[in-house]
């Protein structure tokens, strides 16, 4: 059933049980009454919302890789890889300070290295 079609039938149930038609514990005019018809989907493709930190994440993610220094971050907590922050520790640097991105990269490595001893 098209949403008009049952938009009409909810309308003309409702009109049935004011004029005592029909009573008002009927199941079909309980079940449109407390479900909405559903939403139709939407027409054109969503856009990819990205986060201006997710290149450098994913390229802090290859040069550990490479590096052999893959942390362990579980399935259930992947807000808190420790990749994502070094990026966006970078991205801030870049952005706030007018950083180069390499340059932005050595001195987040060497904060990360302090913070480590």
């Amino acid at each position: 059933m098209s949403r008009l079609r049952i938009l009409n039938t909810l309308e003309r149930m409702k009109l049935r049980v004011k004029h005592g038609v029909m009573r008002e514990d009927n199941k079909v005019y309980e079940i449109l009454r407390r479900n909405p018809p559903p939403v139709k989907p939407a027409e054109r493709e969503l856009k990819e919302i990205k986060f201006p930190w997710e290149d450098l994440e994913e390229k802090r993610a290859k040069r550990m890789e490479e590096e052999g220094k893959v942390p362990h971050v579980p399935y259930d907590k992947w807000a808190e890889d420790p990749t994502i922050e070094f990026a966006q520790r970078q991205y801030k640097r870049m952005t706030k300070l007018g950083e180069e991105e390499e340059e932005a990269y050595k001195k987040v490595e060497a904060e990360y290295e302090k913070e480590r001893l």
